[in-house]
């Protein structure tokens, strides 16, 4: 079996190690924590992912877009990656000391800690969920996919083993499940660091072109930040307006939603947009096999393929929403198992979206691909805004579902225009 073939195995193991440990996490803390302190929880994960996002990002898509262009030069790969150790560095340093400020302060203030103790805990997630993501985009991007798929299974084992050492040990509560997944991502990071730099990085860079190269790659991805910014928003946005105006139970249940329906879907088109994301760059600079001809080809039959399992995972939903919420969940969400096909549908509609957004980043200059998704953003987010405010909860389902529409059908009209003008 030739490394392509091993590359795919080992990113759909991955994947399925991470879907696996998500809904392990979700049965133990909608089991062992109340729904308020849920609906709190699902508060911090989606500051970090929407931290993650604007921080992390923009860089982590441009150093590994130059990495898998350059790839397979050794040297050149090398030196991609000891930029993105100093760039983590740096910005994990930074959020560290910035945590401690905020805990200093409130402990002054208040002669307690009160939710800022979590929000610490969510800070040292944010700094190697984030860190470990640049990571593992330039490593797929340069086909090197087996450490990426191992040291990725060994953070989601940590994710549910030692929350559920904490809880049991330290008692059921927010900061206990928080602080076993702060610990074990930051130690799964520790480690990762460690092995890419010795395993891939050859001499040292002088800290002069360090610095130099990843200020290079900084201006190459701002005109990324605004429209990754209002992404970000959108893809949290939805759970601060709910968290604001109904309240936090009600949020813990969309979360459960997005564990169950949405984000497992994400994960699985993971697979095809891991693997086949160098193979879509190269396209879109005129090389590989064919190069810009058969694109616009490959991304019909991608799409295909996409809806058509789509199609199984909906049908299957519909007719197994309540053992599967038997399974997963307390029985205090019983009552919510109606939306998941829903949810389902959206995220196919969203990972498809996201495998578009990967052809139009590749195929357009930075500051235009970064135009459209700020036009494909924005509207979404206004939609999704002004549902959840007319209807609560079930504007909400409604807004993420038109939050997938909106961009799928912007992405490919821009990636056909563009396919048609160069032909």
């Amino acid at each position: 079996m030739d490394k392509k073939k091993f590359g795919v195995i080992w990113i759909a193991l991955s994947q399925l190690a991470l879907l696996i440990s998500n809904f392990l996490l979700l049965k133990l803390l909608t089991s062992k924590i109340s729904m308020e302190d849920f609906g709190y929880y699902s508060l911090c994960m989606s500051i970090i992912l929407f931290m993650r996002q604007i921080i992390y990002d923009p860089f982590s898509m441009v150093v590994a877009k130059e990495c898998a262009t350059t790839s397979p030069n050794p040297q050149k790969i090398s030196n991609g990656l000891r930029v993105v150790q100093h760039a983590s560095d740096l910005i994990g340093v930074s959020i560290f000391l910035l945590g401690l400020m905020y805990l200093f302060f409130e402990y002054l203030l208040n002669k307690k800690y009160n939710f800022s103790t979590a929000l610490f805990y969510s800070l040292i997630y944010l700094i190697a969920n984030g860190a470990q993501g640049i990571y593992f985009n330039v490593l797929n991007s340069i086909a090197e996919r087996k450490p990426a798929a191992i040291f990725s299974i060994v953070d989601s084992l940590f994710k549910i083993a030692l929350p559920f050492l904490f809880l049991l040990i330290l008692g059921n509560n927010l900061n206990n499940a928080l602080k076993g997944i702060a610990i074990g991502g930051f130690t799964v990071f520790l480690i990762l660091r460690y092995f890419v730099v010795n395993r891939f990085c050859s001499d040292k860079l002088p800290i002069g072109e360090i610095k130099g190269s990843f200020k290079r790659y900084f201006l190459m991805s701002m005109p990324l930040y605004f429209p990754i910014f209002i992404g970000a928003f959108k893809s949290v946005g939805d759970r601060w307006l709910l968290a604001a105006y109904i309240g936090v139970e009600d949020l813990a249940a969309y979360t459960v939603l997005l564990q169950i329906g949405y984000l497992p879907v994400i994960l699985i088109v993971g697979v095809a947009q891991t693997y086949f994301g160098a193979t879509i760059y190269k396209m879109c600079t005129g090389h590989g096999n064919n190069g810009l001809g058969d694109l616009r080809k490959f991304m019909l039959k991608l799409l295909f393929a996409m809806f058509l399992g789509g199609s199984i995972a909906i049908g299957a939903a519909l007719g197994l929403a309540q053992l599967i919420f038997k399974a997963l969940v307390g029985p205090q969400y019983q009552m919510f198992s109606t939306y998941l096909p829903i949810f389902v549908f959206a995220g196919l509609l969203a990972a498809a979206s996201g495998i578009l957004q990967v052809a139009v980043f590749g195929i357009y200059e930075t500051k235009i691909s970064g135009k459209l998704m700020t036009f494909s953003v924005v509207l979404s987010v206004v939609v999704i805004s002004g549902l959840i405010i007319a209807l609560g909860f079930k504007g909400a389902v409604a807004g993420l579902v038109l939050a997938g529409v909106v961009p799928l059908l912007i992405c490919w009209f821009a990636l056909d225009r563009k396919l048609c003008i160069l032909q």
